[in-house]
């Protein structure tokens, strides 16, 4: 396989393994440790795998993100995920500049497409993610704020692991949905920009009818109590 035509596997395999290292797994019938009891945001689905990550191991990867608490089906298969975490968490300044863009991601009108949106989240670490269209047909229910978009995330752009995203504010808690929906590593042209390699290559009307369908099934994973 090629490195570069290997992106998507290779983001999955560096989210496992850096939320391996920051996320101890409890119950969901658990009450999360100090200082994660400040989260009060939790899906219906309690059959969900659930990992308190606390990101102040001192191994630089993932410093910057507010502690949270991480859902997902698998413990092993960190395709689809729920992050939580509150405003009250977000103290260090890396902190509380990741929740004031997140925050502003849902406020605000939608980026450009090949924005730049990495300082937005907040979970997952060591790659980059690229706004690419907002999808406004995914609804969250619940929530008081959301926004639903496609993302290009990446080590190597412009090839990259196409992500639905919802970024949700229910209170004070801040909810990150992802999941994966394709692969765009089509060959790069000379000369071409990055931005016109997600035009070209990215935002086909398949790739949209399928993150819409991959952020229903999400948001009905994760529906909020």
């Amino acid at each position: 396989m090629k490195p570069r035509v290997a992106c998507l596997a290779f983001i999955a395999a560096v989210f496992l393994s850096t939320t391996a290292r920051a996320a101890e797994e409890t119950s969901p019938a658990e009450k999360p440790p100090a200082p994660l009891d400040a989260i009060t945001a939790a899906p219906e689905n309690r059959a969900l795998k659930m990992h308190s990550v606390v990101n102040h191991d001192g191994d630089g990867i993932g410093e910057e993100l507010p502690s949270s608490i991480l859902y997902s089906e698998d413990d092993k298969d960190f395709a689809t995920f729920m992050t939580v975490t509150d405003q009250r968490l977000c103290k260090r300044p890396s902190e509380k500049a990741i929740c004031e863009a997140f925050l502003a991601m849902i406020a605000g009108p939608p980026p450009k497409l090949g924005t730049d949106v990495s300082g937005s989240r907040i979970g997952g670490s060591d790659y980059g993610t690229v706004f690419l269209v907002p999808l406004t047909s995914v609804t969250c229910a619940g929530v008081d704020a959301f926004t639903a978009f496609l993302g290009a995330d990446s080590q190597d752009p412009p090839l990259s692991a196409l992500v639905l995203y919802i970024y949700a504010r229910k209170g004070t808690s801040l909810i990150q949905v992802s999941t994966s929906v394709a692969s765009c590593n089509a060959p790069t042209k000379k000369g071409e920009s990055d931005v016109a390699y997600y035009k070209r290559n990215c935002g086909s009307p398949a790739n949209l009818e399928k993150a819409a369908a991959r952020g229903k099934r999400a948001a009905e994973i994760f529906r909020l109590q």
